[in-house]
């Protein structure tokens, strides 16, 4: 079992996808629900159909047969894998020592920590506070700009009746918001891995 980090507005998404549910499916369908996350491969050089390409990130292995590439490393998840969601959590102010998660309360005016405490950042969550489990169901590489609308919808941003206009303009917002300081920008189009997981039931 391997950690994976989740920010806030996406561990809502996850939350909002059915458990045990493939091709997954959203609780409420007018709300975001996620089932994929880019992660950006950082410069390495691999070899794809015989031509050596600079990567954005690490090498690659033989994603779904479509193509050969060899590589040194392979992804840091695989299908099949289970992985633990690390979120913004803290201490409740109710039943001492309860565990709570910031997701829950993003649209309260009351934070429940108990006296003194703080958000604790989702980098520092231990395996034992977690509450969601996830299912590698598929690893593959693409650049960034090859992304269609409905990966857009499946990385967890807006959905509803304009969801077919909005998604993409909305997840490239997203991305560049986490990703540009780190020049890997939309505009950028680095190449990602693509992990595709299911919400599994604990």
């Amino acid at each position: 079992m391997k950690p994976i980090l989740f920010s806030t507005p996406m561990v809502q998404a996850i939350l909002n996808t059915k458990p045990g549910v493939w091709p997954p499916e959203p609780i409420d369908p007018n709300m975001p629900y996620k089932s994929q996350t880019r992660r950006v491969i950082k410069k390495k050089y691999i070899e794809i159909d015989g031509r050596e390409v600079l990567l954005s990130g690490k090498p690659v292995y033989e994603p779904l047969g479509f193509m050969t590439v060899t590589g040194i490393k392979r992804p840091k998840y695989q299908p099949g894998d289970v992985l633990w969601v690390r979120e913004t959590w803290g201490i409740g102010i109710e039943l001492a020592g309860r565990l709570i998660y910031k997701a829950n309360y993003v649209n309260s005016n009351k934070y429940p920590l108990a006296d003194g405490e703080k958000w604790k950042p989702s980098i520092f969550m231990p395996r034992e506070a977690a509450r969601m489990f996830l299912e590698v169901k598929s690893v593959r590489i693409q650049k960034l700009q090859e992304m269609c609308v409905a990966d857009c919808v499946h990385e967890g941003v807006q959905v509803g009746n304009a969801w077919t206009v909005n998604a993409k303009p909305a997840f490239m917002k997203l991305w560049d918001s986490i990703n540009k300081k780190q020049i890997y920008s939309w505009e950028y189009n680095p190449w990602v891995w693509v992990y595709e997981f299911m919400r599994i039931k604990t």
